[in-house]
């Protein structure tokens, strides 16, 4: 788990960590953590908001790695 959690939060040579990335892992794990805990309080639970939430995240973190993608430490 720990070399998996490594592998997704650090750049293309895999020792230098991300912040973009791990704020985008941060942002979705809060993201379902929240969906859940208004699950928790008897709301109901609307899909399509939440994917299209969770799509919005994605994008923005896809959007970052896109931009900063030429200053990435060489392998």
């Amino acid at each position: 788990m720990c070399e998996f959690l490594k592998h997704i939060h650090t750049g293309v040579d895999q020792h230098t960590y991300d912040w973009g990335r791990v704020v985008g892992t941060w942002a979705v794990a809060t993201y379902t953590v929240l969906a859940g805990y208004d699950l928790f309080q008897g709301h109901s639970f609307n899909p399509a908001a939440y994917g299209a939430g969770l799509a919005a995240i994605i994008a923005a973190v896809g959007a970052n790695l896109l931009m900063k993608k030429d200053t990435e430490p060489k392998p």
